[in-house]
């Protein structure tokens, strides 16, 4: 068992609640609604990873990365620098 705070087990509550609404939102509307990037830029800003997104869209994570830079470019959103 782990030693979380009653704040920390509502922040992972949360994060979890807000991934599973960006899955059911990107599943939920027809494909005509919302393009591939812009499914990917909702589910990695609910948290999830490019490889669990890539399962979900069934496609591979370099596609979700590649897609996930461009949706980033074209909604202004810049992105953190590595380090080597």
């Amino acid at each position: 068992m782990t030693n979380q705070t009653s704040a920390e087990l509502s922040t992972d509550l949360l994060t979890q609640v807000v991934r599973l609404l960006g899955i059911l939102v990107t599943k939920g509307l027809p494909k005509d609604q919302m393009t591939q990037g812009e499914q990917i830029l909702l589910l990695s800003s609910a948290g999830m990873h490019p490889k669990e997104i890539a399962d979900l869209l069934g496609t591979t994570a370099g596609t979700v990365s590649v897609r996930l830079s461009e949706a980033k470019k074209k909604a202004g959103v810049k992105e953190k620098k590595k380090n080597a």
